[in-house]
């Protein structure tokens, strides 16, 4: 906020400082940070999205608050869909809360439920009401014309290990009987050697893991 000050003296001293205002002004552009910016190997997380305007405020009107998880770190791609180069439709809507006195508001997201492998987050780019674009925080890109703020890698795993039995079976009489086990990993995550447990048993119903003996 800017205030006008003019100070006026006439031939003899006599002198007179008086002002006006204020004056409202905003060139400054919004900043979007998100926390984690970055995640080692988990099954899901939550990120919260910041975005800091001070002055003017932000176009709720005109803005669409939007974020994708994506495959790629410069396009939005997934699994299921491919690349679908800013196809808005294909975002997930976020909801900002309250300005509070720094003029930040925030929504907190979960991500990764559902995936296994790299990803990214890309939170699309915002304007406050005096039509300045937000350009800081994470990595700019620019897709289809729309610029949005890139975050991570984030990293997920929320595929089971694949256990192979080699015989998987063996009908023939014997006084002793063994199998070899291999266990690949499919996600990211390294094995939790502590929990390989077996047990043999008798019946074809899997036991339960309290059931596993080591």
């Amino acid at each position: 906020n800017w205030h006008l000050w003019i100070l006026a003296k006439d031939n003899l001293g006599n002198t007179k400082i008086t002002g006006t205002g204020p004056f409202y002004l905003d060139n400054t552009k919004p900043v979007i940070t998100a926390n984690p910016d970055t995640k080692e190997v988990s099954k899901n997380t939550d990120v919260t999205i910041t975005i800091k305007e001070a002055n003017s405020g932000l176009d709720d009107t005109n803005n669409s608050y939007q974020y994708f998880l994506s495959t790629s770190a410069t396009e939005l791609t997934s699994v299921a869909t491919g690349s679908i180069f800013g196809v808005q439709q294909s975002l997930t809507n976020y909801t900002l809360g309250t300005a509070n006195a720094s003029g930040e508001r925030t929504a907190t997201i979960n991500i990764g439920s559902t995936e296994t492998g790299t990803r990214y987050l890309f939170v699309k780019a915002v304007k406050d009401n005096m039509g300045n674009e937000s350009i800081q925080g994470g990595t700019i890109v620019t897709i289809g014309g729309i610029n949005y703020h890139r975050f991570g890698p984030y990293e997920f795993d929320n595929l089971s290990p694949v256990v192979t039995f080699e015989p998987t079976t063996n009908t023939t009489y014997e006084q002793s009987q063994s199998s070899k086990v291999t266990l690949t990993e499919r996600g990211e995550a390294d094995f939790n050697t502590s929990t390989f447990k077996y047990l043999w048993t008798t019946t074809a119903t899997a036991p339960t893991a309290s059931a596993l003996d080591t």
